[in-house]
Formats: structure tokens, sequence, C-alpha cells
């Protein structure tokens, strides 16, 4: 008898993401993949380094922007805390004027949960408010928009994370993996650097 068909996801429903289990063979690409950015962010001397070490590994897993660091006021960042960002200058310049960081639904949510997540997941848009989906659709005009973000643990308690973006929408489990590898080897690296007095200025 033919199989059954797959069951058919609906909007806002995605697969549970995990980096164990039935995804290790996932997780097996994303370590082999990232080996060779943990050696260089272990031996890299500077936030600059960093910085373009993050933005070369999300471009070689076909992501089209990347963010990782503290969620702060980038005008205002407190003692030891950086963010790594490639978003477009329009849309970085338009956040910073705005002060868009006090509202921003991913640093929100991100600061909330332990879990990877992504922008069109039923959990993360139940929590918004009328604001935050504003500022979502505005950040879509930018090109910024069908986002995943892992959350990371900063060495003095600020609420941290990786966030990337991929322009067709889909992320491969192996990439997210990938992400999630990257944005901890990347994040530590430099807490260590700023943790040793290196001006937080990538």
């Amino acid at each position: 008898s033919p199989s059954p068909a797959p069951p058919r996801r609906l909007r806002g429903q995605r697969p549970k993401i995990s980096f164990c289990g039935g995804a290790m063979v996932a997780h097996r690409r994303a370590a082999e993949f990232s080996a060779e950015y943990y050696c260089k962010c272990e031996s890299a001397e500077s936030l600059e380094t960093l910085s373009r070490l993050l933005f070369e590994a999300a471009e070689a897993l076909g992501l089209s922007y990347v963010a990782c660091g503290a969620h702060i006021d980038p005008d205002d960042p407190p003692a030891g805390a950086f963010l790594f960002a490639n978003y477009p200058q329009e849309w970085r310049d338009r956040f910073r004027a705005c002060g868009y960081h006090r509202i921003d639904p991913v640093y929100r949510y991100a600061a909330q949960t332990r879990r990877a997540f992504f922008w069109d997941d039923d959990d993360f848009l139940s929590a918004l408010n009328d604001r935050q989906k504003r500022l979502l659709n505005e950040a879509r005009q930018y090109r910024v928009a069908s986002g995943f973000t892992v959350p990371l643990r900063h060495d003095v308690l600020l609420p941290a994370s990786i966030s990337v973006i991929s322009d067709t929408g889909d992320i491969d489990d192996w990439v997210r993996s990938a992400v999630h590898l990257i944005g901890t080897h990347v994040y530590q690296a430099a807490s260590r650097l700023v943790s040793d007095g290196t001006p937080a200025t990538p």
C-alpha cells in the first residue's frame, strides 16, 4: 500500500528545534563546519577579527545577515558589552534613531527563553504588542525578516543572542546548529577579550 502523505505544516508550525537525538547528523555536519572557526576564534586578538570571522561564517552558510552580541543601546553600551552586526546600514540607523532597542521583540523574547526560535513561530508572535508588530513590519522593508535567533548567556548577565536572516526564509537543520555553535564560539571569545581589557568597540 502507498505510504501515507506527511502531515501538512501550517504557518507558525515548525519542527521542534533540537541539537541532539534525531538532529545528530545535522549537528555533526555543523560541528565539522564550525571547528575551523573555533580555532580561529580562540586565537583572535581583537573584536574586529571576531566580527570578520562571524560575517564570513554567515556568508559561507548562505545567510544574508547576522547579529551577535548583547541587547544594548547602540548609542550607550555598558562597559564590557559588544554587538557585531551586518544588517543594512539604513535599518541600523533607523533602529538607533528611534531607540528601538527598548522595544525590540527579538531582544525581549530571547531574554526570556533558552530555546532558539524563528520570528514567525506562534509563541513568539503571540507575545508581541502593537508597537512591536509595527517594528517587525518596518524591519521587513529593509529585508530584516524571516529570522532565526539563538539566546546566548553573557558572563556579566546581560541578555544576549545571535540572530541570522535568510533571504529565502528557509534555514536547514544543520545551518541552525552551526549558527548556535559559531555564535557561542564568537561570543565567548569576545567576552574573554573584553574581560582582558580590550575596548568593546567592534
